[in-house]
């Protein structure tokens, strides 16, 4: 049953995990969308430059155009700003995933020789072993919780 148990979470888990990634793409895309929609406004505030310093707009109509390019400009850049706000709220469970595996990794790589069972290991990877009656031992890994939803 635990076995079952723990496929349906690490189901689970890589189903939640391709969900952020769909959405991170998604966000993406908007964010390169805006990204280009900005660039186009800046391209046409420059040329409203050139025609202004060419004598082909009067400064008021100069003044009035680039100010509404710029209130333009700064919605696009709000959009973006909370594109990009999203996207770090979606990265974060896949974030936080690597970074407990990472955090074991290192523990792995700090600890040397994990083949024998020395004092290190213990200390490192044991929280607690159980010796029952019928001569039936159960450890109690540090990191069991960390990788409980990665078992098959």
């Amino acid at each position: 049953m635990a076995r079952v148990s723990k496929k349906v979470s690490a189901a689970q888990r890589e189903a939640e995990n391709a969900q952020h990634r769909i959405c991170f793409s998604a966000l993406e895309r908007q964010e390169e969308k805006l990204s280009a929609e900005k660039a186009e406004i800046v391209k046409q505030r420059v040329a409203l430059y050139e025609q202004y310093a060419d004598g082909n707009m009067s400064k008021e109509e100069f003044i009035r155009q680039r100010d509404a390019y710029r209130v333009q400009e700064d919605e696009k850049m709000e959009q973006i700003q909370r594109l990009r706000t999203e996207k770090n709220q979606a990265f974060q469970p896949v974030k936080r995933d690597t970074d407990h595996l990472q955090t074991v990794m290192s523990t792995v790589e700090e600890a040397g020789d994990v083949m024998y069972l020395s004092q290190n290991v213990v200390e490192t990877f044991i929280d607690r072993i159980e010796v029952f009656n019928d001569e039936h031992v159960k450890i109690h890994f540090t990191f069991e919780n960390v990788l409980a939803d990665y078992a098959e």
